[in-house]
């Protein structure tokens, strides 16, 4: 008798990953789309934001963020649903894919590094640094990045393959203890120190001088600069979970665990997974909070009226000050 309750409970277990996959998963994907679709038709068709640098590198990454949604969770959601996993039946889908997802992720991250660096640059008191990442530049920028992505991570469509006919996983003993590796640090931790430090410096210089743009008689703060703060912000919050996990299994791969133990462990990876697709998904809907001009600019480009020029580098007037003042003290002229 204990060992059929052991069974099912360990059978429950079991299935909570799968469950999570179909419901929040599911959720996050159809979100996610939509939001990245409206962010594509945003970021390109707004004159005031498919003329910056940092733009362009955004509209690139909301591409790179649909294919990780594609491949990371409504391939999981079919192979819930269906009941068998697409992988399974070819090579060179279980190949493509194994590929495709880390390529992705790691190009979307790279690309809003690259934004915040260039945003980082237009904080700068020296103009020079301002006009360091052209648009041309920026187009070259990205190509550059997709070939060495797809290069970075041609070896997973090497050594990936189908072992048996319910399985689509690496072989090799030695690239399967390197992969958690790969994960942590190109689209995990190093996107993260990245882009804190970015961010930090970025948010220093706001402190050392004001940078104010002018429409009538209304100042407003750079909008590009506070979506991208804001973006590293939701980055940092929902990738540290799957990187304190990430770190655990490369530190415990060699210890022998039980079937609850993996039952459990496969629980937390999950949770943990669905999380850090959060970047790739939630983007719009964090622009459309934190930032009002974005908001009216959505609002007035579905509407066809007067749309609202948040950032143009021309009309940018800086207030320089040596003894910064707290900004809610600084006053308007």
């Amino acid at each position: 008798m204990n060992s059929t309750t052991d069974d099912a409970f360990l059978h429950q277990l079991q299935s909570i990953p799968q469950t999570l996959y179909n419901t929040v998963g599911f959720v996050l994907f159809i979100f996610g789309t939509f939001g990245n679709l409206l962010d594509i038709i945003c970021f390109s068709r707004l004159k005031s934001l498919n003329t910056l640098s940092s733009s362009l590198f955004l509209l690139a990454s909301f591409f790179g963020s649909q294919l990780v949604l594609i491949t990371g969770l409504l391939q999981r959601f079919i192979s819930g649903v269906v009941g068998n996993d697409l992988l399974f039946g070819s090579l060179f889908i279980c190949k493509v894919r194994s590929m495709l997802k880390p390529a992705s992720a790691t190009f979307s991250m790279t690309c809003v590094c690259f934004a915040a660096m260039d945003r980082y640059f237009f904080s700068c008191l020296d103009v020079r640094r301002q006009q360091w990442i052209t648009l041309k530049q920026t187009r070259l920028i990205i190509v550059i990045t997709v070939i060495l992505c797809f290069i970075l991570f041609s070896p997973y469509a090497v050594f990936y393959t189908l072992p048996t006919s319910t399985s689509c996983s690496v072989v090799n003993s030695i690239f399967a203890y390197i992969q958690p590796c790969l994960s942590l640090i190109f689209y995990n931790l190093a996107p993260v120190i990245i882009l804190s430090t970015i961010c930090a410096l970025t948010w220093q210089n706001l402190g050392q001088q004001v940078a104010f743009y002018l429409r009538g008689n209304v100042r407003c703060y750079d909008q590009v600069t506070r979506l991208i703060i804001g973006q590293v912000i939701v980055i940092v919050i929902t990738t540290f979970p799957i990187v304190i996990w990430l770190i655990y299994s490369i530190a415990t791969k060699k210890i022998s665990k039980d079937s609850v133990r993996l039952a459990q462990e496969a629980i937390i990876s999950s949770a943990c997974g669905i999380a850090a697709h959060c970047p790739y998904a939630i983007m719009f809907y964090v622009y459309l909070i934190i930032s009002p001009v974005f908001r009216r600019n959505v609002k007035c480009l579905f509407l066809q009226t007067v749309q609202i020029s948040p950032l143009k580098n021309v009309k940018l007037v800086r207030n320089s000050i040596l003894q910064p003042e707290p900004r809610h003290m600084i006053s308007t002229v």
